[in-house]
């Protein structure tokens, strides 16, 4: 799980996603908290875009 806060940028975010699945993460939350947005991953790119009405779950994880 990440947290985008205002100084975070684009390539620090991405660089901590491609970490985390380099080093066997199956699932990545990046959450903004301004937005009230959640992006999920199950690789590099994210799957879905989840909206403060949506379910978080763990999947099969």
């Amino acid at each position: 799980m990440e947290v985008i806060y205002p100084n975070n940028t684009f390539e620090e975010l991405h660089q901590k996603i491609v970490e985390y699945f380099e080093n066997g993460c199956r699932l990545v939350w990046v959450i903004n908290p301004d937005e009230k947005l959640i992006l999920v991953y199950h690789k590099l790119e994210p799957d879905k875009l989840l909206q403060i009405t949506d379910n978080l779950d763990g999947e099969d994880i």
